[in-house]
Parts: C-alpha cells; sequence; structure tokens
C-alpha cells in the first residue's frame, strides 16, 4: 500500500489554499511530473505581477514501502552525471471531458467560466536536468545518451520555488535514479523522495532528499543491482 501525504502551498508572506490536481501512479511524470502519484499546488506563472518571493510546495508524493515495490513502478534505472540544469514553468491544463467534478474541476462551468480560468495559466515550476548517462540497469536508455529528468522546483521569473525535504539535483554531481520513461528524451521519478541517490566514490547510495520518507534501498551500487537487474 502506497501513504499520501498532505499539499498546501505557502508563500512567504501568506498561506494560499489553491486548486490541486491528482496525478496516478501510472500518469505523466513528476508533475507533469508529476509525476506518478503526486499532488501539484497550483500556482500563477512566474511573470505574473501576484507571484513574488519564495514559493514553498508541499506536494503529496507517492510514498512505497518497500524495495521491491519501488522496482516494481520503475521501468527505467540509470546511473548518470548531471551536465546542466534548466527551471522551466509547466502549465497544467486539466481535462474537462469528464462531467465528475473530482476528475474535472471545471465540472458544471460555462465555457466562458473555463476559459477565463484556463487564461490564468495555473502550473508549476520545475528544473530539468540534462543527465549523461553512464550505467543502465534497467529499461531502453543507452550508456552515452543524454536524458532530461525534471524535479520539482527552481527559480524562474526572481521567483524561487521549493519543496522541503527534497533537494534539486547538482551540476557535476554522479546519481542514481529510479525511474519511469516518457516522451522526448524525458524520464519521470517514481517518487522524488525515493528515486533520487548520491553515489559514494565508494558505490554507497544516500538518498538525496534531505528528510527522506520511506528510505527502503540502502547500500551500494552492487545491492541496487540486486533490486533492478543491471
Amino acid at each position: 500500500m502506497r501513504e499520501p501525504h498532505g499539499a498546501i502551498l505557502r508563500t512567504d508572506d501568506e498561506t494560499r489554499r489553491l486548486m490541486m490536481l491528482q496525478h496516478s501512479r501510472l500518469g505523466l511524470p513528476a508533475v507533469a511530473l508529476v509525476t506518478l502519484g503526486v499532488l501539484a499546488a497550483c500556482i500563477p506563472a512566474p511573470d505574473d505581477a501576484r507571484a513574488t518571493g519564495t514559493v514553498t510546495m508541499m506536494v503529496d508524493h507517492v510514498v512505497y514501502p518497500t524495495a521491491d515495490e519501488l522496482s516494481d513502478a520503475a521501468d527505467t534505472v540509470v546511473r548518470g552525471v548531471v551536465r546542466a540544469s534548466e527551471a522551466e514553468y509547466v502549465s497544467l491544463v486539466p481535462d474537462t471531458s469528464s462531467d465528475d467534478p473530482q476528475l474535472n474541476p471545471q465540472a458544471g462551468l460555462s465555457d466562458d467560466e473555463i476559459d477565463a480560468h484556463l487564461a490564468r495559466r495555473h502550473g508549476y515550476v520545475a528544473t530539468a536536468h540534462s543527465l549523461e548517462v553512464t550505467k543502465v540497469l534497467r529499461g531502453e536508455v543507452e550508456v552515452g545518451a543524454t536524458v532530461t529528468v525534471p524535479q520539482t522546483g527552481g527559480t524562474l521569473g526572481g521567483v524561487t520555488f521549493v519543496v522541503p525535504g527534497v533537494a534539486q539535483m547538482s551540476v557535476g554531481d554522479e546519481y542514481l535514479l529510479v525511474t519511469t520513461a516518457g516522451t522526448g528524451g524525458r524520464l519521470a521519478l517514481v517518487s522524488p523522495e525515493q528515486s533520487i541517490f548520491t553515489v559514494g566514490a565508494d558505490g554507497v547510495l544516500a538518498p538525496l532528499a534531505a528528510n527522506p520518507v520511506g528510505y527502503v534501498l540502502r547500500g551500494t551500487l552492487a545491492d541496487a543491482r540486486e533490486v533492478f537487474g543491471g
């Protein structure tokens, strides 16, 4: 059983509860990202005059209680070095085809009201990391290929978006990533708090998350190969 966490969005000068969209475990990557069982608080675009300062996003991530369940959720597991990072704004456009308000937040609204809502450009900021793949434990990615791995958060338009407990990957550092394959050479983290591991000089793995929830993979790269293959 996967365990959810609460979600709310706070700015440095106020606390606001905003519309949230839920993505299923088999949905689009991490809050596109997002991935795979994440609740993402929607925010105005960074160029909106109301959006300034720092925004803290409490994101509801999927948590896998065992390494085997984490493995079952992943189709691509790679080791690699981050070569570049760039923040980007990801617009969230809800599916308005359903009449169920749990699936469609705009259910019951007129076309004009829906258009007005979409014009406000709700979404979130993510940082797209370019990863040079050095080892493939699972998946169709080739060694030497460069893949894009988005993480929720980053700085764009003078606004910094942070997710407590989840650190951004850094250019030049090496990681082991547990992901699912997306389109356009993108990989989606299975669980942002459980899917990113730094790789020490001796091959020891450590979770990147500052306060890892359900840290189910421990040990070295050799232990990871036992779990994921490769």
